[in-house]
């Protein structure tokens, strides 16, 4: 959690204040499982992840874009998530 930069110390401060990152140090992503094996490039699957953040652990399903490399599986994807999925509240800007 320490290495997130906003590029603004207090802002910084303030978003690692609001993850809890002194008692939760860091977060976690675990995938659980993943549909169908796979054996080509460039096609995409489903899978289970779990996030833990703040000591507050959400499971997501993700759609993930999945690259062959040599010896090397590569699973890309994105997908948003929302402090109140963790039990945080954002922080508000000073007036």
């Amino acid at each position: 959690m320490s290495s997130f930069d906003c590029g603004a110390k207090q802002i910084s401060n303030d978003f690692r204040k609001t993850l809890k990152s002194e008692a939760f140090p860091q977060l976690t992503i675990a995938l659980r499982s993943l549909e169908n094996p796979f054996n080509q490039n460039d096609c995409f699957i489903d899978g289970v992840v779990d996030i833990t953040l703040a000591g507050v652990t959400t499971t997501y399903t993700m759609r993930y874009l999945v690259i062959l490399d040599k010896n090397t599986i590569m699973l890309k994807g994105t997908r948003p998530v929302n402090f109140s999925d963790f039990g945080l509240e954002a922080p508000t800007k000073l007036q």
